[in-house]
């Protein structure tokens, strides 16, 4: 991505674990990385953020890239989503549930730099393809995320279960503090 946009600027919030001058773990080794691939000066590391730094964060940039691995509910998809911000994303976990490629995100297979990339450069070439799929993103949040919808479903879900009168066939093991399980 570099080659092609120059000033391309990829910001990493989170809590940085730092001590003293000595970095360790994962930010050791992005830094390393950035130095080895002469990218330092387009990495910034943002550290923690309030919520309403993150929106702002993401309403001043072109797209989000999430690398993931593993994801049981990717917040920030479903942050990024809200905001309305186009986003590329690793095809894993919570994240394949929330958005639908090509229409509310850019998917791509965790580890896949460069498909990552190619996603990425998509969302920063085809204005008009990024400004869909953030347009659709949003849409699909806020009725994801709208109250009386919500109240609804977990109404009928309540309902439902109140108005069932077979019992389940299923026999889930239950653990006790023993470790004896029953059945």
């Amino acid at each position: 991505l570099k080659r092609r946009f120059p000033d391309v600027q990829l910001r990493i919030s989170g809590a940085l674990q730092r001590s003293g001058l000595r970095q360790e773990g994962y930010i050791a080794w992005v830094n390393r990385e950035a130095r080895r691939l002469g990218v330092e000066q387009n990495l910034s590391w943002l550290g923690p953020l309030t919520a309403d730094q993150i929106v702002a964060e993401m309403q001043h940039c072109a797209a989000v890239l999430l690398p993931t691995y593993v994801e049981g509910y990717c917040l920030a998809l479903a942050e990024a989503m809200a905001v309305g911000v186009p986003t590329a994303v690793a095809y894993v976990g919570g994240a394949a549930h929330l958005a639908r490629d090509g229409e509310s995100a850019l998917y791509f297979s965790p580890g896949d730099v460069e498909m990552a990339a190619y996603q990425v450069e998509r969302l920063l070439v085809d204005r008009p393809l990024a400004e869909r799929i953030g347009r659709q993103a949003r849409q699909v949040a806020l009725a994801r995320n709208d109250p009386i919808q919500t109240f609804e479903r977990q109404m009928d879900i309540y309902h439902r279960v109140l108005q069932s009168t077979q019992p389940s066939t299923n026999k889930l093991p239950v653990s006790s503090s023993s470790g004896m399980h029953a059945q």
